[in-house]
């Protein structure tokens, strides 16, 4: 099914080897926050953070699978380093940044 955070982030990680699969994947803030390390997200439909970003990373080692990727602010923000992000869709940035790294060895795909 699908997972929404209404007036926050649709899933929030603060810890480490954690795994989380869903549909489409929403949050009022944030589509999808982690804090972490070694964390996988899957989604099978969209990724979306009405507010916030639609994938923030802060952290390394992390993965985050999806359709189409969506912010208020940044479509992807990583502060880390050796994380993946893939699109199998358009990443979209509204009031901010499409993808915005601050870090090294990361891997953002759009397909």
């Amino acid at each position: 099914g699908n997972i929404t955070g209404t007036a926050g982030d649709g899933v929030n990680i603060g810890g480490d080897d954690n795994e989380v699969t869903g549909n489409d994947i929403g949050g009022g803030d944030d589509g999808v926050e982690i804090d972490g390390i070694g964390n996988t997200v899957e989604a099978d439909g969209d990724i979306t953070g009405t507010a916030g970003d639609g994938v923030g990373i802060t952290g390394s080692g992390n993965t985050v699978e999806g359709n189409a990727i969506g912010g208020g602010d940044d479509g992807v923000e990583i502060d880390g380093f050796d994380n993946e992000v893939s699109a199998d869709g358009n990443i979209t940035g509204t009031a901010g940044d499409g993808v915005n790294i601050d870090g090294f060895d990361n891997d953002v795909t759009a397909n």
